[in-house]
């Protein structure tokens, strides 16, 4: 179940602005067989996605898409929590400038490493033990991930202080 699902896209999509507050779906966003041509990729930005279980952000056999600008805060400490999530068919991702919290679970959960062109800028903050897996090796902090990936040279792994578990903004 899920509170966006896009099924079989055969252009662009846009995915903006949204609030995701889900307490009965296992997914906030599912993009299913979605291919954005090279030239006018689809995207993924500015949502806030505050959930205790579950998937975020869920990507299967998608092709040129932008994952920009979200936020995320998972509060329940279980190991199958994941922020970003992908099924190892899809190709041409780019993820920046995400800032995404995890009481438990993954991060990013990346199949396949050749599903991301591109990742870098986030803020990745993982309280559990776990915190990535990325093309068939699990990753306990962000420096693995990064040696592991050769991406998100220039992320953080930092508490980014949202003012409360569904407010994601950020406190200054």
């Amino acid at each position: 179940n899920y509170d966006v699902m896009l099924n079989y896209c055969d252009s662009n999509i846009s995915i903006i602005e949204n609030y995701f507050k889900s307490t009965n779906t296992s997914n906030s966003i599912l993009v299913n067989a979605c291919k954005a041509p090279t030239s006018s990729t689809s995207t993924i930005a500015n949502n806030s996605i505050a959930k205790g279980t579950g998937t975020g952000i869920s990507l299967d056999s998608t092709t040129n898409m932008n994952i920009v600008f979200n936020s995320a805060n998972f509060t329940t400490n279980l190991s199958t929590n994941a922020a970003i999530s992908t099924n190892g068919n899809s190709s041409n991702l780019v993820l920046l400038n995400n800032n995404i919290v995890m009481s438990g679970g993954e991060v990013l959960h990346i199949q396949s490493a050749s599903e991301v062109s591109a990742s870098n800028y986030n803020n990745l903050y993982a309280k559990g033990a776990e915190f990535a897996y990325w093309g068939g090796a699990s990753h306990t902090s962000l420096s693995s991930l990064v040696s592991a990936s050769g991406k998100d040279v220039q992320s953080l792994s930092i508490d980014p202080l949202f003012i409360s578990s569904s407010n994601l903004h950020i406190i200054n």
